[in-house]
């Protein structure tokens, strides 16, 4: 039990909200002459934790060098294993580690607190908002004394603490310090072309590693400068970006903002106490502790999740079906004919719009689902919400653990986020598309333009209001508001122990809009592409029957259907908007409105259809080939 340990693994597991009442700490493993932590056993051999039952992790905090050995004994014995920096100090240790953690379905988890610090977190809100503009310069800086000692306690100038020997610590300052400073590094720039680096002794002789560091990571168009040194005169941290537009400077607990016109500093001078450290921890542990008593968390979806969600999908799906009749099913597809095989197919470049879109989100990730498993979710997914009456709560934590074995729980959800807005700002490009045609295509009369102008103007604002909270990330903001509003309290406090991760995924949703905004657009332009193909559904339809309509004609009604859909979304399975809001637009554009009704019941039946196929990929697309990293 070094310092680490007692300073910040030991009060996340006892002291962190969300994280205290699903842990228990049944024994701690130390062969050194420690004080023991009251009420847990204090066990000399590894072994022995084989006698006390079931676990379901381990915590790895002692010396660098046994690191690998611990974190594949824990995975051996189908444990996930939260292991202190680094977990291994090259690709073919780190390729051991992933192959090992693939093997058993396990999660390993490695102690990268600064990426959790509020401070770091705010740094890369600034950087993903583009407030400085583009950066091109980031230094990094690490001043200390000596290398830490652990235990807690403090070291004398000629002290030899274990970090300052290669048998203990495997390295000296870059590899304790440093690899802190790369992951952040690699947060916000990536991988980078070149890398230079300056490695030597300067003042602790005693050491027989380097008590000074300096890395140049060289990128295209930026560069990444690191200097890290156990020879100072006092303790300091050092960071600061400079771009375009300014600079973001975080010098000791001061972190400073000046551009775009604006200057702020906030203090975070706590978050840098090592006293602080065990919040870091407790952001970590939060997504990684499995719910008490005793649960083995799986990177994959469970057979018992896939079975619920595959018969009750199957049992609506079954009453929409008897809710129409089997009879009147066949009746009209016999009178729509051979056309019912294209609107079928239609609907499924629609699928391969969204799965493409997806798709493009995920690109940067190091690892990936295929095109066809996205399909396939995307198909279920939407099958999913489509029989969950009133809201849609079914698709969407379906999507985000099917995907959560290639790229992390996290990113998986703030993809599915991500993906999910840019569908919400197609939706209002297309209605607004509608929109527009209505002032030419429809009756001009005054009420009718009067309620064209009242939803261009809400459409507009909302779309605005969208484009704006990709581009800053949004979903924190919305918890707070969630406080203020009647009847919303409870469920604010049960999401505020996620506040973190409703961050990291803000962060991530405006990472994507400024560092890529060439896949932004592209998956933005997948997305309307799919509403626009959705449209010459009813083309088909109305070619299918006869009627004498063109394009523009089937845009407006179904870009005016959907937007009414949406608008009294509250009714289950859509029952009788559509058919009144076909009837109600035949009429206006002169059209038989029956076959307004007609129209919808070919819609329906084109959704019964791709819904039975959804939830029978329910079961294929919920299974996992690949084991969930956490970066």
């Amino acid at each position: 039990m070094g310092g680490i340990a007692r300073s910040a693994h030991l009060p996340a597991f006892r002291q962190g909200p969300g994280v205290r009442d699903r842990v228990e700490i049944v024994a701690v493993v130390d062969t050194a002459d420690v004080q023991p932590v009251e009420g847990v056993p204090l066990l000399r051999r590894l072994d022995d934790l084989e006698r006390l039952g079931p676990l379901d992790f381990i915590d790895v905090c002692t010396p660098t060098a046994s690191h690998l050995e611990l974190v594949l004994w824990g995975l051996e014995r189908d444990l996930h294993v939260i292991c202190e920096k680094p977990v291994a100090l090259n690709r073919a240790e780190a390729a051991q580690v992933a192959a090992a953690a693939r093997a058993h379905s396990r999660i390993v988890m490695p102690c990268h607190q600064y990426r959790h610090n509020p401070g770091w977190l705010k740094v890369r809100e600034w950087l993903g908002a583009g407030l400085i503009g583009r950066w091109h310069l980031a230094e990094f800086a690490v001043y200390r004394q000596f290398a830490d000692p652990g235990g807690g306690g403090g070291a004398r100038p000629d002290d030899r603490p274990w970090r300052g020997t290669s048998g203990a610590s495997r390295g000296g300052v870059l590899l304790d310090h440093g690899t802190h400073l790369l992951y952040q590094v690699l947060d916000v720039a990536g991988m980078p072309s070149t890398v230079h680096a300056w490695t030597g002794r300067l003042l602790h002789r005693q050491y027989d590693v380097e008590d000074t560091a300096s890395l140049v990571l060289a990128y295209p168009d930026r560069l990444a400068v690191m200097f890290l040194t156990w020879a100072a005169r006092h303790r300091e941290n050092r960071i600061r970006f400079i771009g375009e537009a300014g600079t973001v400077e975080w010098v000791g607990g001061e972190l400073r903002l000046e551009g775009s016109g604006r200057i702020e500093r906030l203090d975070f001078t706590r978050e840098l106490d090592k006293a602080s450290y065990w919040r870091g921890a407790r952001a970590r542990l939060r997504g990684v502790a499995p719910s008490r008593p005793g649960a083995h968390t799986r990177a994959r979806m469970s057979r018992r999740a896939r079975l619920l969600l595959f018969a009750g999908g199957s049992a609506l799906f079954a009453y929409l079906i008897s809710r129409i009749g089997l009879a009147a099913l066949i009746a009209d597809a016999a009178e729509t004919g051979w056309m019912f095989l294209p609107i079928l197919l239609l609907y499924g470049l629609v699928y391969a719009c969204n799965a493409g879109a997806w798709r493009l989100i995920l690109a940067g990730e190091p690892r990936q689902p295929s095109f066809g498993r996205l399909y396939a979710v995307t198909v279920s997914g939407f099958a999913l919400n489509f029989v969950t009456p009133m809201v849609n709560v079914g698709g969407e934590p379906f999507k985000i653990a099917a995907v959560a074995p290639w790229v992390s729980t996290r990113r998986a959800a703030g993809s599915v986020v991500i993906h999910n807005v840019l569908r919400g700002l197609s939706f209002l490009l297309s209605w607004l598309t509608a929109l527009l045609l209505g002032f030419v295509m429809l009756p001009h009369h005054a009420v009718i333009l009067v309620a064209l102008s009242a939803a261009t103007l809400t459409v507009g604002v909302f779309t605005a209001v969208l484009f704006s909270g990709h581009r800053r990330g949004a979903l924190e903001k919305l918890l707070d508001g969630l406080h203020h509003v009647p009847l919303c309290g409870r469920l604010a406090r049960a999401l505020e122990p996620r506040r973190e991760l409703l961050a990291q995924m803000d962060e991530q949703m405006a990472e994507f809009y400024h560092r890529h905004p060439g896949r932004f657009a592209r998956a933005l332009a997948l997305e309307y592409l799919s509403r626009c193909i959705y449209m010459a559904e009813y083309y088909l339809i109305a070619l299918s029957i006869g009627l004498p309509i063109g394009y523009l004609d089937a845009y407006l009604i179904g870009g005016l259907v959907s937007l009414i859909q949406n608008v009294l979304f509250v009714v289950p399975f859509e029952v009788g908007t559509k058919e009144g809001s076909l009837y109600l637009l035949f009429q206006l554009l002169g059209l038989d409105p029956h076959l307004g009704v007609y129209t919808a019941i070919v819609t329906r039946l084109r959704d019964l259809v791709w819904i039975g196929l959804g939830l029978l990929l329910v079961w294929s697309a919920g299974r996992s080939t690949a084991v969930e990293s956490v970066p």
